[in-house]
């Protein structure tokens, strides 16, 4: 009997273990396609020059460390360099999670229309959206 309920309990602790980790990725997922989404907008924006919207739509954190001016600069400055965004493929991600946030770190190698380059975004996600937090052009 008492091998009976060892078995069950094992058993139990197993499913339940299982379980949690099949949500854990769910969720996971989730967030990857959300910030999917955000860069495919981020990328619309940016073609068509709405640097404005891009930076009063990006997070807090963001606005704190880069000036509205600045940004906006910077943005046109990147259409004016690089030209338009052709194709953006995904080289990798990192989801981290907490009880307060979840932050997702994508990294896309991106084809704009006079060269291409590793583009690096840090979002938020919270319900359905996510904000930029953190944005690096790597050559």
């Amino acid at each position: 009997m008492y091998r009976q309920v060892s078995q069950s309990l094992v058993t139990s602790i197993l499913a339940a273990i299982l379980l949690s980790s099949c949500s854990f990725i769910t969720g996971m997922m989730k967030s990857k396609e959300i910030a999917e989404s955000a860069i495919v907008e981020f990328h619309n924006r940016l073609n068509a020059q709405q640097c404005s919207e891009i930076y009063e739509q990006s997070d807090n954190r963001f606005k704190q460390q880069y000036e509205k001016n600045t940004a906006i600069n910077a943005c046109k400055t990147i259409n004016e360099r690089l030209g338009q965004v052709k194709n953006s493929s995904l080289l990798g991600f990192n989801i981290q999670s907490t009880p307060t946030e979840t932050l997702a770190t994508l990294k896309y190698t991106t084809e704009f229309s006079y060269v291409n380059v590793t583009e690096e975004f840090v979002l938020v996600v919270e319900s359905d959206q996510a904000r930029i937090v953190g944005y690096n052009l790597i050559q």
